[in-house]
């Protein structure tokens, strides 16, 4: 089960039953582009306007493998869920979630005891929206 140690969670339903001990979250930003709405009778500066499509960014993990790491193919697509920290009285954390591919993932320190950690990218897809949920109040 995702542990950070601050109430957070991801997970991700391309994994099925298997699952890495989760480190830390870099959940995913949102962006929209600005576009120049200039013509030839424009004068003074250039006008812009906004896109109507935003950009959902990459979201990074570190992870302690749990199992074997061939469990873990890039290409995989799933459903991820971001649990946030709780929120003053809320006895559930905001939530993000939406469709996932995993595009990356990189092996990292074998340690003394012979856990491996490394990081694992996830790019939401963009061809669903991601829903966003705020936490909930007792």
């Amino acid at each position: 089960m995702p542990n950070t140690g601050n109430t957070s969670t991801l997970v991700f339903s391309g994994w099925g039953s298997y699952a890495p001990e989760i480190l830390s979250i870099d959940p995913p930003g949102e962006t929209v582009e600005m576009l120049s709405d200039a013509h030839l009778l424009s004068t003074g500066q250039h006008p812009k306007v906004v896109e109507d499509l935003t950009t959902i960014g990459e979201m990074n993990l570190e992870v302690r493998f749990d199992g074997e790491i061939g469990d873990l193919d890039v290409g995989e697509v799933g459903t991820a869920t971001i649990t946030f920290p709780l929120l003053g009285s809320d006895v559930t954390g905001p939530k993000a979630a939406g469709t996932a591919i995993i595009t990356a993932w990189q092996p990292g320190t074998v340690d003394n005891e012979g856990r491996l950690t490394g990081t694992v990218t996830l790019q939401p897809d963009g061809l669903t929206d991601w829903a966003y949920t705020d936490g909930v109040a007792p």
